[in-house]
């Protein structure tokens, strides 16, 4: 079935990644699955750190996205 991501390849996964947020403070985002697909990559809606407009970084859920090639 075609779609406007394209057709589906495979489940990617995006490791865990350390966001440094202060001097000497890190938070480790947790790792997530993607999907491949022919026309890109489809990323799932997840919780993310994120800099708020005061200027602390704070937990957001993030809603999913899809990144053409």
């Amino acid at each position: 079935m075609a779609t406007p991501y394209g057709q589906f390849l495979r489940w990617v996964w995006i490791p865990p990644h350390a966001v440094t947020t202060a001097p000497f403070v890190t938070v480790d985002e947790p790792g997530f699955l993607a999907a491949e697909t022919t026309a890109g990559y489809y990323y799932p809606e997840r919780w993310a750190v994120v800099r708020a407009p005061t200027g602390e970084y704070v937990w957001e859920f993030v809603p999913g996205a899809f990144q053409p090639r």
